[in-house]
């Protein structure tokens, strides 16, 4: 692993950690494949409800759709988090952690715009800081977390839609703090979720969703054309709620969102 940022600090994270469950059980490796890959076969050992696989550098990070995370070593959150289904249709779960990411993130730089594009993707003042990829393991679900924390600098074609705390602030942020705040408040949200009462959760989204009344194009499928509609905000279940040219309300599961005439895409959806 090339030698970059810091190694992770266990005592600081536990020192902050104040979780019931989620994160008490963890394990830190300094360099591995995925973070979901290494939770997925320690959860087939047995692992308890919450725990948590943290690394400094992932060489096969995944994004949704299969596409890649690629992050500096010792500079980010990458980390994994095992949890167990709650009675409420499954859109809810990457919303959940969409939002917990985005109010751990609010409480670490104050003062800036974070926002939530449907349904896991954070903007970070208009730009992509964090996302989230929500895999199923047995009767278990692995959250894997990613946050652009201290990185410096993006390639030129990312970085004009990617952005990390560090270059929004100017500082280094402590990624220990990050990560145990941001179990907090997903344990928050998932309690609320276990109890079968989502609506406090659609609430609190809605009040962050990014581009709420705008015209969009919306690809559900790669075979077919892409569809134009007015992000209404939150179905029942979760889905993303749209306005056709032809006045028809729709849910939308799973599409791709490319916005204005700027030519950005945001891979939406929930697996």
């Amino acid at each position: 692993m090339a030698t970059c940022g810091v190694y992770w600090q266990p005592e600081r994270f536990q020192q902050a950690l104040q979780t019931r469950y989620l994160g008490r059980a963890w394990r830190y490796v300094p360099e591995l494949d995925s973070t979901n890959t290494a939770l997925r076969l320690w959860a087939e050992e047995g692992a308890p409800e919450g725990a948590l696989v943290v690394a400094d550098y992932q060489r096969a990070g995944r994004g949704r759709l299969g596409r890649s995370w690629l992050a500096s070593p010792g500079r980010n959150v990458l980390a994994s988090v095992l949890l167990r289904p709650a009675p409420v249709p499954p859109g809810w779960y990457a919303l959940a952690c969409g939002l917990a990411v985005a109010e751990a993130i609010e409480g670490q730089v104050p003062g800036h715009e974070v926002r939530l594009k449907w349904p896991n993707d954070v903007w970070l003042n208009g730009r992509k800081v964090a996302g989230v990829l929500i895999e199923s393991s047995g009767a278990c679900l692995i959250a894997g977390i990613g946050v652009n924390v201290n990185e410096e600098a993006f390639p030129q074609e990312l970085a004009w839609r990617a952005t990390s705390l560090y270059c929004e602030t100017g500082r280094w942020i402590e990624r220990e703090l990050l990560l145990a705040a941001l179990l907090g408040r997903l344990e928050f949200w998932w309690e609320a979720l276990t109890q079968g009462q989502p609506e406090a959760l659609r609430r609190a989204y809605e009040a962050r969703m990014a581009l709420l009344g705008t015209w969009a194009w919306i690809q559900r499928l790669p075979e077919q054309a892409p569809q134009e509609g007015l992000l209404l905000g939150l179905a029942p279940d979760g889905a993303l709620r749209i306005r056709t040219r032809a006045d028809e309300q729709i849910s939308v599961y799973a599409a791709e969102v490319t916005i204005g005439g700027s030519g950005y895409v945001a891979h939406c959806g929930y697996r």
